[in-house]
């Protein structure tokens, strides 16, 4: 009987490992994905005229994505002439987690609450592209319509999204899909196996 306890205690380590295991691995991959985003660079002749893209940054994810699972937003800011611009690119642990968190991609400019319109021009696979706007008044307390265009599509593990948002009352899809093209390329080469 003196031997029982180590057979039983063998027996717990290894179904305790056999458990952990897979989970390390799963969670090796997204967080690969991640490190290999914040480590490369956008090609800014692959964007819109009059934009530059900054360096990765990794961000708080928005509520919306993480119900999806998300493990990590990394954004890419874009100088321009609008308010805000960007790419932003939301890692989750499996393809289906980023299928399901595509209609979701408007989350990704806060306080503006965006519908889809349609499909992206020229972006082959599962696309999205969302429009909102909302009014508010500036310091000078003059009416301000902010205006958010969002194109984004879904690239192995990843929801890789181009976004504008402007204060000038008009819809930006050019851009956003400059953006978001911008994006599947940089995606593309800093994640082969996201082809």
């Amino acid at each position: 009987m003196r031997h029982a306890a180590p057979v039983q205690s063998r027996f717990v380590s290894v179904f305790v490992a056999l458990l952990l295991v897979p989970s390390a691995l799963a969670a090796a991959g997204p967080q690969s994905a991640v490190k290999s985003l914040l480590g490369s660079t956008v090609d800014n002749s692959r964007m819109a005229d009059n934009y530059f893209a900054e360096g990765p940054t990794r961000i708080a994810s928005p509520i919306a994505a993480a119900a999806h699972h998300v493990v990590a937003t990394v954004v890419v800011p874009v100088d321009g002439p609008d308010a805000e611009d960007g790419i932003a690119f939301w890692v989750f642990p499996t393809a289906a987690d980023a299928q399901a968190a595509l209609g979701a991609a408007g989350a990704v400019v806060p306080g503006i609450h965006s519908k889809a319109v349609g499909r992206v021009p020229g972006v082959a696979g599962r696309t999205v592209l969302l429009a909102g706007a909302t009014s508010s008044a500036n310091l000078l307390y003059e009416s301000v319509t902010n205006t958010v265009t969002v194109a984004a599509a879904v690239s192995g593990t990843v929801v890789v999204i181009g976004y504008v948002r402007a204060t000038d009352g008009s819809s930006h899809s050019k851009p956003a899909v400059a953006f978001l093209k911008a994006g599947l390329a940089y995606s593309s080469a800093a994640l082969p196996s996201s082809r």
